[in-house]
């Protein structure tokens, strides 16, 4: 795991709002903006997505002019460490000799810890989303909205992109030869196995982005799968837009439904429960499922995917029509097993906890 980080140049007891300003990491210059509500216990951080050849700033704080949408939270803006290094588009906070998402990490918990942050949403686009993937693996109490994010670099489709990391960052050396050593840090799967963690995480994607394959993948992978009490999920936007960013309004409202849920634990009738303790509960609505706690097995070997929301009540939901999900339920040894093959509104949603067994199938 990465070591301590020496944080200086910055008092983040007194940070002025609406200052660009930088901390240094141990040694390295980070590059930030804050923007401060004394009221709010909740913190959202942007990331910058990789900008264009021909107009590369550093630092840049992609989305800045956003902070008064959230008026009433706190908000950071991050530069990327690694543009000091290289004047290159994306740099996917790549260093020969720094780890920047665990510096980014500590630089955000010692603020949120200072301040009595109790909720963290980091949001990121394409690069960003990278970022805020690996950072949130070392935040508890944080949610990454990674918005159609980089999985894995080994198999980005744009090799121009990842020959200039490799030329400029790597000093020649090829991103799978950089991997054997450091793979925490070009691959997410990977950086979750180094963490030990893996964070409550939604990706916005769409089927026509090169990357929509390895969402879902990431969300149903038997060899890491979500661990009890962890929300992982795919919000689809239909269309084919491709590797493109989305509406505005959109991610407003992810991110804001992400801020106003309760604290990420599986909780019913105010008690946490385990992945295994549920039971279905069929109201007469059918459009109205709700899972709630009770001696339950659940086999996931028959699951497409499986549906959940948070809600204020603490009760988990399956929002469907008929039309999209069917329901099975069949008494065995030892309790019943739930069989559900879901497809609502676009979305995909996993159970926490829950090892799925299958992919999703190709036309999904």
């Amino acid at each position: 795991m990465n070591g301590n980080v020496t944080l200086s140049g910055l008092n983040l007891r007194q940070v002025n709002s609406g200052v660009d300003t930088h901390i240094l990491a141990n040694g390295e210059r980070v590059d930030c903006k804050f923007f401060l509500n004394a009221e709010s216990k909740n913190l959202i951080v942007f990331l910058p997505s990789a900008q264009s050849p021909n107009n590369i700033h550093n630092p840049v704080f992609h989305r800045s002019s956003w902070h008064g949408d959230y008026s009433d939270q706190n908000v950071l803006f991050f530069s990327d460490p690694s543009l000091h290094h290289a004047k290159i588009p994306g740099c996917w906070f790549i260093s020969k000799n720094h780890d920047y998402p665990h510096y980014l990490s500590e630089i955000i918990r010692t603020f949120s810890s200072l301040r009595g942050i109790e909720k963290i949403v980091i949001y990121g686009s394409s690069m960003g989303g990278f970022g805020a993937l690996m950072i949130a693996s070392e935040l508890e109490n944080s949610v990454a909205i990674a918005e159609i994010p980089q999985i894995d670099l080994r198999h980005y489709h744009i090799a121009s992109a990842i020959s200039e990391i490799e030329s400029n960052i790597l000093a020649g050396k090829t991103i799978g030869e950089f991997s054997k050593n450091y793979p925490e840090r070009i691959s997410i799967i990977e950086r979750f196995k180094y963490t030990g963690s893996i964070p409550n995480f939604k990706i916005i994607t769409n089927k026509s982005d090169p990357e929509y394959r390895a969402h879902c993948n990431l969300l149903t992978s038997d060899e890491l799968p979500l661990p009890p009490n962890k929300v992982g999920e795919l919000v689809v936007i239909p269309g084919d837009l491709g590797h493109k960013p989305v509406d505005r309004n959109i991610i407003f409202s992810e991110i804001s439904k992400s801020v106003n849920f309760p604290p990420f634990n599986f909780t019913a009738r105010g008690q946490e429960i385990a992945q295994t303790d549920f039971s279905v509960n069929q109201k007469t609505n059918p459009l109205s499922t709700t899972i709630s706690v009770s001696s339950l097995k659940i086999d996931a070997n028959e699951f497409s995917f499986a549906a959940y929301l948070h809600t204020p009540d603490g009760v988990i939901k399956f929002p469907y029509s008929r039309k999209s999900i069917e329901l099975q339920h069949n008494d065995l040894p030892g309790g019943v097993t739930l069989s559900v093959f879901v497809k609502c509104n676009s979305n995909i949603f996993v159970f926490s906890g829950i090892k799925l067994k299958k992919r999703p199938p190709a036309n999904f």
